[in-house]
């Protein structure tokens, strides 16, 4: 436990040393004197920790984040209650408090759906990583990394220690991990690196831009429709 305790704080501190010594398990010959020496720690660095270990780990740090921001809602209630009288401003928080209700629910509902939430995400990059990585013409024999890349973004979730700042912190660190995974463990250069990670949002400005054009293109042979009527 002790161990894998130990990557996981590793794995977000130093997120391209650990990359880089995945490359190197992968591409190495080691003897099996040496591999059964340090099978207690750097095992993990040969095969990487489970995905189930992993949600396990950072499980636990999406609770706490949910339990201050349940905290927040409940102070913020207890102000309004005590401290906010009659008035504009009174309306507004009462009005506010309506959907705070709302936000309790989703913020629970991520706490029970976090493994398969996790799950889904987690696919997906390998699926966006996958397609990059035979379409640039890797070494297959890296595909393995893949999975590991991805799934040591999961010990980003440490940051959701922080409040306020937790979840940006923590989407920053996913995109620095991903970032050196690609560059350090797959060998990808800096471009392509950047490729990769924008791929998401290319697609989704292609997709809102060919939505964009088919919804003109409907509405102008709706209007010509019209005027031939006429």
């Amino acid at each position: 436990m002790n161990e894998m305790l130990r990557y996981y704080f590793e794995g977000v501190l130093h997120p391209f040393l650990v990359q880089e010594r995945y490359y190197q398990f992968r591409h190495k010959a080691i003897d099996s004197h040496e591999l059964g020496r340090e099978e207690g720690g750097n095992g993990y660095f040969e095969k990487g920790v489970s995905f189930a270990t992993l949600i396990l780990l950072s499980w636990p740090f999406m609770m706490f984040e949910a339990f201050y921001r349940l905290f927040g809602f409940h102070l913020s209630e207890w102000l309004i209650d005590n401290f906010i009288g009659d008035g504009g401003l009174a309306t507004y928080f009462i009005r506010a408090q309506a959907t705070m209700y709302f936000q309790i629910f989703i913020i629970l509902l991520k706490v029970v759906c976090f493994p398969i939430l996790v799950w889904i995400m987690v696919k997906i990059w390998e699926a966006i990583i996958t397609f990059f990585h035979h379409f640039l013409g890797k070494d297959e024999n890296d595909l393995a990394g893949i999975s590991q890349i991805v799934n040591n973004t999961l010990t980003s979730h440490v940051f959701l220690l922080i409040p306020i700042f937790g979840p940006v912190l923590k989407w920053l660190s996913m995109l620095i991990q991903l970032y050196g995974g690609l560059r350090y463990n797959l060998r990808y250069s800096r471009l392509q690196a950047a490729i990769v990670l924008l791929s998401p949002v290319i697609l989704l400005v292609f997709f809102i831009f060919c939505g964009f054009f088919f919804l003109t293109f409907f509405i102008s042979k709706l209007f010509l429709s019209l005027f031939d009527i006429l």
